[in-house]
Formats: C-alpha cells, structure tokens, sequence
C-alpha cells in the first residue's frame, strides 16, 4: 500500500508548471539539464564522497551552469567546497577534483535517498537558479527589469521576491546572504524604519508579481495552489511576518479585502471549527496557515484558537510573538525560561541513546535538565558540553481527574485514560529541532489542560511519534491521553458521534458545487483530504454496525465531492470499500470504473510523453492492480470484476509491464 506523504509526493512532483507555450516574444526559463540528470551523471563519473553530519553533497543551479558543492549545515552553511560540473554556455561536463570511479557503470542509475531531494527535484525545475546563497539576488538581476516574461518565469521572479525579503530578516531558508541581512538581537521585536522599508519593498515586489501573473494568466498553477490563493497568501505571508517582527499596527496595513476564493475559505473555517474551545492548532504549510489567519483577522472566527506553524518555529521572533495573547487566543503555554527560545539558544538537541538507558524517561525531567546550567545532567564530549536526550522513549504523567473536569475526551472513554502516555519520538531519530522542542514543551507544560490539536496536512515526521494518541476531529487530530489503535489506512481514533456532528451538521462548504468554479490541484488535494475523512468515519460507523449512517456519510461526500469536479484519486478507493461493505455494489462500482479511466488515460498520457520510467507511470499501474483486485478478490464483482480485469491486464500486455 501506497502511503499517504509518499502519494502527494508524487502528485507535487509530476504538477505541470502550466506555462504559456513559449514563443519568440516571451523569456522562459533558461534550459538545463534536470536535477536527476545531473545527479545521474556525477555518480556514473564520481565516487559519492564519505560525509559525516553536518556536511552532505548538494548540486546548485547557478548562472553559469550546476556546481557540485559540498556544504556544511549549520546556522551559516558554510561551502566547503563548490565545482563547475555543467557549462551553461557550452552544454558541455567538465573533470571535478571529486574521486573518478574506477570504471563506468550501467546507465540504469539509481539515486541514493540522501540526494534524491524533492526540494531540489522540484525548485531546481521551476526556478531559474537554486540551491546556495544569493540565488534569489540572482534571479532577480537577471530577470526583474525585463518584460514579456512567460509565466513560468514570472512564478520564479515572484518567489525570488520573496525569498530575498524573507533572507532580509533570517536565514531560516539556509540561503540568506549574512552581508546584507539585517543585524538585529533575536529578541528585538521591531524593525528600524530603513528596514521595514527595505523589506515591504521587496515583499510588495513579490505581491506585486504575483498579481500581475493572476491578471494574465487566472488559470496558472504552481505547486502550492492556483495563482489567486499563492497570491493571497503572499499577502497573508507579509501580514504575518510583519505582526512578530514589527507590531500589529504596521501588519494591519498589509490586509486586503477579497482575499482568498469560497472553497479555501470554507475549508479555513472548518479547521478552526475542528478544534475546541482555547485550543493550539499546529499547522505546517502555507494552505493550512494563511487562510485561517485570514478569516480570523477579517472575519473575526474562532480568535481563541491559537494557530502555530511549526515550521516557522524555527524563528525565535515568530516564537516569540506566540507568548503574547494574540487576538482572543491565549499565549503559547512552555515551561522552559522562554528567553532559551527568544534568543535562540536551542538550536538542536541530540538523542544519545545510552545503553543503561532502556526504559521512558520523564520528558518534564529532560526538559528540566535541559533548562539547567548544571554540568552533571549534560552530555560530555572532549571539553564542551551538550544538552541532550538519553533516550528517544518519553512519557508523561496524566492527571485522570482534571481531564474529566476539563472534558478534555468524552465521559465514554473515561475509563480508558491512561496513568501515562508513553511514546517514542522515533525510532531512528538522531536529534531535535527546536520546532519539535518547543512543542514538546508544550505538551508538557498545558499537562493536558489546554486541547492541542495537528492539521491533518501536517507531514508525519512532524508528529514527533503521538500518532497513537491522535483522535480524528473533523480537519485535526487531538492530542488525548486514551490509547487506541486506529483503524488500517488512517491515522488517529474516531469518536463517531462528535466526528459525524462535526462532518455532517457543523462543516461549511460555501459554493462548493458552484459548477462554474474551476477546482484547481490545490483544491483536489484538499477534496482528497476530505473525502478521506468521510470514508474513516463510515468506516469506523460500519464497525459499530451503524450502516444507515454510515451510508449517509459517504452519500453526502459524494454529493460534496463529485468526480466531474474533482477526479477520484487513489484514495477513493476508501470509498468504494464503503460502498462494498454496504452491499451498495452499483456505487462502488462507479467509483471503481472512473478511477480506472482516470489512470488508464494517465498511463496513456506518460507513454506519449514517453515517460514510463516516471515514478507516476509506476504508480498509476500499481493502482490499477489494486482494483483489479479489490473487484475480483477482496469484493468479488463478477462480470464487472472480470471486465475490469480483462481491460487493466490489456493495458499492462500493452505497455510491457508487470506488477507484482
């Protein structure tokens, strides 16, 4: 089975840049070879070399052609070293100082995982330069006073824009040029005037580009969302960053009315009303941030729940505007000095896992420790020390009675509370960033008074292992100390009856099925994650044998969602099991028959562009095979079942594939 992170990958990666169709008249982006080519081509020449952490090989896209450097990670990354592997100018490969391979190899070139970065893979594709220091400043230089330029290129000098104003304040995107970013104390919260003038000129720069790519172009996409909502966020982005580096007057310039279209409004609001009353909300992209913090400023909703974008933790100054009381929502609860996260002082902190060490650790403990200056509880290497973990197996205490007072889980599963929740930060885990510092922090610190909520967009490394004490809520999961195990496929606990409240009577979706509206990507992806909720929750009512409701769930999403608008993926196959179990055959098979035109045209579309090596192609015939199955063994369909068959293995004999 195809996880989710790994299917959205491949969704993000094979996003077209939908450009113009370049002629004479417009500039496109400058032709190199693909990222991959050029990591292909360096390890069937060169011995990849033998790096420890913090250095690691990366490949920049510069002016002059790709570099193959060597960096080593850190505040300041610094280059240890940097070579021209491909001429721009001549098209042409040059003999590096890295070790020769003693013999070639086959052209088969597999990617080891470490350099097969989708950071790369994708803004070495959509950007004209990428990948070191200045490449935005690049950018800029080389295409910010030319016109007629293609859409594509206008996208990349918009988000060149913006880089440069985000690298103005901190080098959180590891590219920011240390010789003009501002030199401000990490707990300064203001700007000089000369600064925020520099920044806002810059920033509207990017506002202003992206505006201009909507007015010729309402149609483009890149792969956050469609050009109106990127804009909209661009805006959001310099409201947000204004409000922690400045202050909310100077931010409150930055609003515009109209920001935003029906559909992420909607799905903005549903969020917030996931979540109860006072509540943390961790978010971690733009879709999942920006929108929200719209409607509660222009919207005055639901300003008591305090929404955190983990990966902006990373920033001291965004941290620490969360300790304020922002809008109705109360501050960010930690109990470590909060001057450690102001000033920056815990950039990583390493798991050392010890061999005496083989049961949980307090984590109130290993924060306290980490919090102490006293030598004894830190980790001695030579003459420096460290604060560290001793384990990746934490636990905390849990106060039964103040969990009922604070109805925290409802009274059905107040025998299930646990004395403790025990997790694992992760198995393999190495470290801590300071993102996943101060939520743990966090957590500890509310002691489960205060409802801590993930989005369900948030990455998995992201939940730091808690998964097993996740409950689905509406767009969220909730942090509850009841242990369950979730259903196969989904992540988090169900309680049917808040989540059929919350799905069914208390979601807005104005304008949804408005058939003039063009559902773009980003609105597929979203429509992917709704319908995944609607199908655990009829999942989860079908093994309480509540069929009749558990059949008017997956009608309403069908209704909501319907396929003309947003082409079943994937994941509707957790709809048509429904269906299935249901004895509603005849929808299933709707269901079935339309995700197999859909991958069917797409395997048609890759082999035309010749591209059956793609990871999409790969994946499009996997799905195939698994409705094969799911209509001739799991859910035997008989003749259909058997047209289906017949139809996918005359695909597969086409194409020359097989599928295991």
């Amino acid at each position: 089975m195809i996880d989710r992170s790994l299917f959205f990958a491949f969704l993000l990666i094979s996003i077209s840049s939908f450009a113009q169709k370049g002629t004479s008249e417009l500039i496109n982006l400058p032709e190199y070879p693909s990222y991959k080519i050029i990591v292909s081509e360096f390890i069937k020449q060169y011995d990849e070399p033998k790096l420890s952490y913090p250095q690691e090989l990366n490949f920049a896209k510069k002016p002059d052609g790709w570099h193959a450097i060597i960096v080593e990670n850190g505040r300041e990354n610094k280059v240890i070293k940097d070579e021209l592997f491909w001429v721009r100018m001549s098209d042409t490969y040059l003999k590096i100082t890295f070790n020769k391979k003693n013999e070639n190899i086959s052209q088969n070139i597999e990617i080891p995982d470490k350099l097969n970065k989708w950071s790369f893979l994708y803004f070495t594709q959509i950007s004209p330069y990428w990948g070191y220091t200045g490449w935005d400043k690049d950018v800029i230089d080389d295409y910010g006073s030319k016109n007629n330029l293609s859409d594509s290129t206008l996208n990349a000098l918009a988000r060149a824009y913006a880089s440069y104003a985000a690298n103005l304040l901190n080098n959180n995107s590891g590219y920011s040029n240390p010789e003009v970013r501002f030199k401000n104390p990490a707990n300064q919260q203001s700007l000089t005037f000369d600064q925020l003038q520099k920044y806002r000129t810059y920033e509207h720069l990017a506002i202003d580009t992206y505006q201009k790519l909507l007015k010729l172009n309402p149609t483009f996409e890149n792969f956050v969302a469609d050009i109106f909502n990127v804009y909209s966020n661009e805006v959001i982005n310099c409201f947000l960053t204004l409000r922690y580096y400045k202050n909310d007057e100077e931010a409150h310039k930055e609003l515009k009315p109209g920001l935003y279209d029906p559909f992420f409004i909607s799905m903005a609001q549903n969020y917030l009303t996931s979540c109860d009353s006072n509540a943390i909300l961790l978010t971690n992209g733009d879709g999942d941030t920006f929108p929200l913090i719209y409607v509660q400023e222009t919207k005055g909703f639901r300003r008591d729940v305090l929404v955190v974008n983990i990966s902006l933790l990373g920033s001291p100054k965004y941290i620490s505007h969360l300790f304020d009381k922002i809008g109705k929502a109360e501050s960010l609860p930690v109990c470590m000095n909060k001057d450690i996260y102001r000033k920056g002082l815990k950039e990583i902190v390493y798991i050392i896992k010890k061999d005496s060490v083989s049961s949980y650790s307090d984590l109130r403990m290993l924060l306290t420790n980490m919090a102490s200056k006293d030598k004894s509880v830190k980790f001695k290497s030579g003459n420096q020390y460290f604060d560290y973990f001793p384990t990746s197996r934490v636990f905390l205490d849990v106060n039964k009675e103040s969990i009922i007072k604070k109805h925290l889980v409802s009274p059905a599963d107040y025998d299930s509370i646990v004395a403790q929740i025990k997790w694992n930060l992760g198995k393999d885990k190495e470290y801590l960033t300071i993102n996943e510092l101060v939520i743990l922090d966090m957590l500890a610190c509310s002691d489960f008074n205060r409802p801590i909520y993930f989005a369900i967009t948030v990455e998995d490394d992201h939940y730091i292992g808690l998964q097993k004490f996740f409950q689905t809520e509406g767009l969220a999961y909730k942090v509850i100390p009841v242990k369950a195990n979730a259903m196969e496929g989904f992540t988090g606990r169900i309680n049917t009856t808040s989540q059929y409240d919350m799905l069914m009577k208390k979601f807005t979706f104005e304008n949804i099925n408005d058939k003039s509206f063009k559902y773009s990507t980003a609105h597929s992806k979203l429509v992917t994650n709704y319908r995944l909720q609607y199908a655990q929750l009829a999942e989860a009512l079908i093994q309480k044998k509540v069929n009749d409701y558990a059949l008017k769930v997956l009608d309403y999403c069908i209704g909501l969602f319907p396929s003309n608008q947003s082409p079943y993926n994937y994941f509707s196959i957790k709809l048509a099991e429904g269906y299935y179990k249901l004895g509603e055959s005849a929808k299933a098979n709707t269901i079935v028959k339309e995700m197999s035109d859909n991958y069917i045209d797409e395997i048609n579309h890759l082999a035309m562009l010749q591209q059956t090596n793609s990871q999409e192609y790969k994946v499009a015939f996997y799905i195939l095979a698994e409705l094969s199955r799911l209509t001739n063994e799991t859910y035997p369909q008989g003749r259909f079942g058997k047209s289906m068959q017949k139809r996918i293995g005359e695909v597969r004999r086409k194409n020359k594939v097989k599928i295991d």
